[in-house]
């Protein structure tokens, strides 16, 4: 079971449901993740900073110090969006007009959701002020 935050879009939008902690879909997908998530101004910066990457690599080809550099570089960004992904998609969310609905305990995003939907309403902001407090 994993720790979910359930937000909704302004007015009686649709609910979304943020994992709490490492983003497996983040680290593996890191640009393609950021696009589906809707996080923009992440996806270009990976974007971009790959193909910078790339084209480093190929003018360093001879300094090995510079290349293994080069390659930790490549292998952190993954493990940066994995272990940041999810606060920037919640900030994201936030930002977009979401408000945060409840803080449930389910398998999926999708039980996460309904759960939240079938909580009784002052449940569900009890959830959300006790998460507030502790911030």
């Amino acid at each position: 079971m994993k720790q979910f935050v359930v937000y909704q879009a302004p007015g009686e939008g649709e609910f979304q449901a943020v994992k709490q902690g490492w983003s497996w879909p983040g680290c593996l997908f890191t640009t393609l993740w950021a696009l589906v998530k809707k996080l923009w101004g992440i996806a270009a910066v990976l974007f971009g900073s790959g193909v910078f990457l790339s084209i480093l690599m190929n003018m360093a080809s001879s300094d090995k110090a510079f290349l293994f550099f080069l390659g930790m570089t490549l292998i952190g960004i993954p493990i940066l969006v994995g272990s940041l992904g999810n606060k920037w998609r919640e900030k994201n969310l936030v930002k977009r007009g979401y408000v945060r609905r409840a803080i449930i305990i389910a398998k999926t995003p999708g039980k996460a959701v309904m759960q939240c939907l079938n909580a009784p309403e002052g449940a569900r902001h009890e959830a959300v002020h006790d998460l507030s407090a502790r911030r």
